[in-house]
């Protein structure tokens, strides 16, 4: 069986994408081949719309939003035709492109911050489960928590905000410190005894039984790290740096 060949957007959907500054994901979607099903073929075809500064978003209200933003940073700068695209830099995989996505979303409205919650469920979930079978993970979160502790870092700078920093009071800011403080330590609990729990697989003389009752104890702790880490509510950059280090150590 012969490579598949590589897809390229058609030129209407180009088109359209530069008018706006953005395309959907629906867009993108229908536009793509039915033979086009591998992860690097959608990467490569996902890059070409960034390599031509488009913005691959959920919904047109998201596109139309980075777009004014865009537009409106470009006005700030030097005027150089280059400058709107300035730090602008192509996605590696899906991941990278979620959290960028993540990144850029202001909840304007309490409306709005339910909507754009279900329609990045979705993402979110596929980035926790991604990263928290690697103790790397819980190792930089657990490294983040102290910084916080021991006022060297912001709480602001580690959790993403359900609303605008200039309206929390020195309250909330405490509430949400405290909050995270606790899920942190809850978080290394579980994580220790699923550290535990995994090398008791790997023994060989062990039942159908016990190895059934373990992989399902296994698959609860897991679940549990993953409903910690999204209840933490990482600022996505963080996610970002966690995968980093995950990829240079893998």
């Amino acid at each position: 069986m012969g490579k598949p060949k590589k897809e390229t957007p058609n030129s209407e959907l180009v088109s359209k994408g530069k008018e706006r500054g953005y395309l959907t994901y629906d867009e993108v979607n229908e536009s793509l081949a039915s033979d086009v099903v591998t992860s690097e073929a959608i990467e490569d075809f996902m890059k070409k719309f960034t390599d031509l500064g488009i913005y691959v978003m959920d919904t047109a209200r998201e596109g139309a939003r980075m777009a004014a933003k865009k537009a409106g940073a470009g006005k700030k700068g030097s005027g150089k035709a280059g400058s709107d695209d300035e730090g602008f830099q192509p996605s590696e995989d899906p991941v990278r492109m979620y959290l960028k996505e993540m990144g850029s979303i202001s909840l304007l409205t309490r409306e709005g911050e339910v909507t754009i919650a279900k329609e990045i469920e979705k993402g979110q979930n596929i980035v926790i489960n991604a990263v928290i079978n690697c103790p790397i993970t819980i190792n930089e979160i657990a490294s983040l928590a102290e910084k916080v502790e021991a006022e060297e870092m912001p709480i602001q700078d580690l959790i993403n905000f359900s609303e605008p920093l200039e309206e929390a009071s020195a309250a909330k800011l405490k509430k949400e410190t405290k909050r995270v403080l606790k899920l942190v330590g809850q978080l290394k609990k579980v994580a220790a005894k699923l550290e535990q729990a995994s090398p008791k697989l790997k023994v060989k003389k062990i039942t159908v039984k016990e190895k059934d009752k373990l992989l399902k104890q296994e698959a609860k702790l897991r679940g549990e790290v993953a409903e910690l880490v999204k209840e933490i509510k990482l600022e996505p950059s963080h996610i970002e740096a966690i995968i980093g280090k995950i990829r240079e150590f893998g």
